[in-house]
């Protein structure tokens, strides 16, 4: 299972959540979980800027009447190598097909770039273990997605089990219209009967009355309409905006 975030701001922290469970009545003793991080060109949907960090790995483990557990039995791994990516994740054992696997605790401060996290150990009778990655992204922009799966066995001779994609993207927000003269006096654009305006100067204001500056902290300024009597202003941070039209 997993957990879909979507962050509305530049470099806001990116969190995942990865849900493994042992629906049988037996104890599950070399389970293993791959998680290879988002990258571009990972065929999953993945676009974007600058690069990330891995801030921390949580891992909170369950007994089956929801009971936390505690972490014995259950070793938690971070990578930097941009081999796992190559096929490792359909291979079995790749702990030990790929250097530089660190081991590191739950919830331990890690800020470091990485490449893949995993988890490996044993687990008891209907226990559900949850996995909440964080990743810190740097320089990123508006619009970039980061899409991730991960894929898991029982031990090293059974199938894998794949999870959904699932996908984090930073919003794009955009204010637009069209400008136009409502000559039928119904204050809505009527093909035929009203007339759009084109060239007209348009500006943006918060609720104070005050000037703008969109995500990256250019100035909104004042533009105007094209052929069509359309405006926009791209990339707002979040609030409450009002336009005004200075000349039609």
């Amino acid at each position: 299972g997993s957990e879909m975030c979507i962050r509305d701001r530049l470099n806001d922290e990116i969190k995942y959540t990865l849900t493994y469970k042992n629906n049988t009545d037996g104890v599950i003793p070399d389970f293993q979980l791959l998680d290879v991080l988002p990258y571009n060109g990972d065929s999953r949907g993945t676009n974007f800027n600058g690069s990330y960090k891995l801030n921390k790995i949580e891992v909170l483990r369950y007994d089956k009447n929801n009971n936390p557990l505690s972490q014995d039995g259950v070793e938690i791994y971070y990578i930097n190598n941009n081999d796992i990516r190559n096929d490792y994740s359909s291979k079995d054992d790749f702990l030990n097909q790929v250097d530089g696997w660190n081991l590191v605790d739950s919830n331990e401060t890690i800020n470091n770039y990485a490449t893949a996290i995993a988890l490996k150990g044993t687990a008891t009778e209907q226990e559900r273990i949850e996995v909440n990655i964080y990743l810190t992204p740097e320089n990123n922009e508006v619009e970039d997605v980061y899409c991730n799966l991960a894929t898991a066995q029982t031990n090293l001779n059974t199938e894998e089990l794949t999870s959904s994609i699932v996908k984090a993207q930073v919003i794009s927000r955009e204010l637009d219209g069209f400008v136009f003269i409502d000559k039928d006096y119904d204050s809505v654009y009527t093909q035929g009967k009203d007339e759009l305006v084109k060239n007209a100067e348009v500006t943006i204001v918060n609720e104070n009355n005050e000037q703008v500056n969109d995500v990256y902290g250019n100035i909104l300024t004042t533009i105007r309409t094209d052929e069509e009597g359309y405006y926009s202003f791209k990339n707002l941070p979040k609030g409450n905006y009002r336009v005004l039209f200075l000349s039609l």
